[in-house]
């Protein structure tokens, strides 16, 4: 069905499909017009349609699936060759969702070997496999030193790439490098991209060989500035996995990232065959729903997002205190000593916090 869009007053109209904004259905603007209804009855059904109308925020959530406990994204980043040849077909016969990040860059690059890496036509492949083929912009660059033309130019690249193979214009977007700023989200925020993954820092240490981060919050988190729960390394095991899943539930969606497996021209992010194997072997076993970043969409409105996009990372890096003690007890219901002493433990995930001084506050006498 047809509506119209109030832009400016009744003066400024335009058609549109949605009927959750500001609209007139055409039968009542036309008999407005032709002067058919009196000016007050008008205004008085327009009020009663809009009041009516649930918004688009109303309409989206209801639209929306509950979060499962066990839900899972992965992620798979710079379009290795054994994407195609060995985690492509593992993926289809566990049934399981993923996104492909990809750039050609690296096929480009004289320092790495041209068949360590995927060509458009093998990104085609994936993507008529199920998969859906994510931006990673025309040159894995660190997109902090760009200006919001030269971002626009770098997703625009990867975005006709697309289209000359047949693929369906990227809708997600990883962060090459984990770099990100204010402009690049706002540069993906105005092409209508629904997701944007990032690393775990800063939030976490990365040491560039695998590390933890936080799961993804739809409560707290831009979706343009998804977190990655852990990404695949040298220095990321079976217990980080372990720890990555531990941070899902209650709303929360841990997102793990992962590069060549094998990566053979990266080996500070490569996995084994046999140990990616093992994690896919216990998503399935423990009843994980494994999806892409576009699939996020059926549970997360991606139109919802804080006005500043930093503030959720900024509060997570916040110190706060615990295991508040007197004389080494908690609580304690009495304390003999003149002088008892006091001690607290300080938290942060950001390393190399520390304090350098305290106040003592003296209740007022009453």
């Amino acid at each position: 069905m047809m509506f119209l869009r109030i832009k400016k007053g009744i003066s400024s109209i335009e058609p549109t499909t949605s009927r959750y904004d500001d609209i007139i259905p055409p039968l009542l603007y036309g008999l407005m017009m032709m002067k058919k209804i009196p000016a007050l009855l008008s205004c008085a059904i327009l009020v009663f349609l809009v009041n009516c109308t649930p918004d688009r925020s109303e309409r989206r959530s209801g639209d929306l699936l509950p979060i499962p406990d066990k839900l899972v994204v992965l992620t798979f980043d710079d379009g290795c060759k054994s994407d195609l040849e060995f985690v492509m077909p593992l993926l289809r016969e566990y049934g399981f969702g993923a996104t492909f990040y990809y750039s050609d860059a690296f096929l480009l690059d004289e320092n790495v070997k041209d068949e360590h890496y995927m060509t458009w036509e093998d990104a085609r492949k994936i993507h008529e496999a199920g998969f859906e083929i994510g931006n990673h912009t025309k040159s894995h660059v660190w997109v902090p030193d760009l200006s919001k033309p030269e971002f626009l130019a770098e997703l625009e690249y990867n975005e006709n790439r697309c289209r000359e193979y047949g693929i369906p214009v990227p809708v997600t977007f990883c962060y090459p490098g984990w770099g990100h700023d204010l402009k690049s989200v706002e540069v993906l925020r105005e092409k209508g991209y629904l997701f944007a993954r990032r690393g775990g820092s800063p939030e976490y240490p990365d040491n560039d060989r695998g590390a933890r981060g936080p799961a993804y919050d739809p409560a707290e988190d831009d979706p343009l500035l998804v977190p990655c729960a852990g990404y695949s390394g040298p220095a990321w095991g079976f217990e980080d996995f372990l720890w990555a899943l531990e941070q899902g539930g209650e709303g929360k969606i841990p997102v793990l990232t992962f590069h060549g497996v094998p990566d053979l021209s990266h080996w500070w992010v490569h996995t084994d065959t046999a140990d990616f194997r093992k994690y896919m072997d216990y998503l399935r076993a423990h009843d994980y729903t494994v999806i892409s970043m576009r699939d996020l969409a059926r549970y997360v409105d991606p139109e919802i997002h804080p006005d500043d996009p930093y503030e959720p990372i900024e509060r997570r890096l916040a110190l706060s205190v615990g295991e508040l003690k007197c004389e080494y007890i908690q609580e304690p219901l009495g304390i003999d000593g003149a002088q008892p002493r006091f001690s607290w433990e300080l938290r942060s995930n950001t390393r190399g916090q520390m304090q350098t001084a305290y106040h003592k506050a003296h209740p007022r006498a009453k």
